[in-house]
């Protein structure tokens, strides 16, 4: 039976659309960001659940099903970026960033309503894309706040968009990642969540690496994954 373009965003001309607007708001941003005006994320022990905040949504998707996507997030997306962290920053400090930040929230609802697609675990509903231009689309006023938030966001969201791609083309879904990792300094060693999700971004790049057979280089320099003071030892 054919796959319906609903159920494979690759076959969704909105899924590329989006990616280049995603490329745009990215790079658009980067171009107005200075090192010496970032704001560096800052996550508190906080002991409250998640709570979901969609008062500057405009999906449709019925709430029920979005909180469906944040258990899924919690129990089986998180977990697996969190292979080999044992802070487990994905699954307990990431959903609490996301109650802060809208574009981060709809990061993980998208990646999750994905991975749920792929699985076969819906029916009917296909929430991936409207999710995905949701977080996109509030992700240039997080930009504009100089947050380092958006990295956390921008790597879920190229780690979805290599779920719902092609195979071949990876490089264009990390450069934006790469770029931000640069200007706001963020390394392997940097410490906490952003650590973490440095790693997360760094095995893309490796995957990315050995399905090209080596033939394509590094996005992120390798001496930009780890501090200069180490590289002068």
């Amino acid at each position: 039976m054919a796959t319906r373009a609903s159920e494979d965003p690759s076959m969704d001309p909105r899924f590329h659309n989006l990616h280049e607007e995603l490329r745009s708001v990215l790079f658009d941003g980067l171009s107005g960001l200075s090192p010496t005006q970032l704001r560096l994320v800052q996550v508190g022990g906080s002991e409250t659940s998640p709570s979901l905040n969609f008062s500057s949504a405009t999906v449709k998707i019925p709430q029920a099903r979005l909180v469906r996507y944040l258990q899924n997030w919690i129990t089986e997306c998180a977990p697996q970026l969190d292979k080999f962290d044992e802070e487990q920053h994905f699954q307990i400090e990431v959903p609490l960033v996301a109650q802060r930040s809208p574009a981060l929230l709809y990061a993980i609802l998208a990646f999750s309503s994905r991975q749920m697609e792929r699985r076969g675990m819906v029916r009917g509903c296909y929430d991936s894309l409207e999710l995905y231009q949701e977080s996109i689309r509030l992700l240039a006023p997080a930009l504009r706040a100089k947050d380092s938030v958006t990295l956390v966001t921008a790597c879920i969201l190229a780690v979805f968009e290599l779920m719902s791609s092609e195979k071949g083309n990876w490089r264009r879904h990390v450069e934006g990642c790469a770029s931000l990792f640069e200007v706001f300094g963020v390394n392997g060693f940097s410490g906490g969540l952003l650590q973490a999700v440095f790693w997360c971004y760094a095995r893309m790049e490796l995957c990315g690496s050995f399905t090209s057979d080596g033939a394509e280089t590094m996005v992120l320099a390798i001496e930009k994954w780890y501090p200069q003071k180490m590289a002068k030892k």
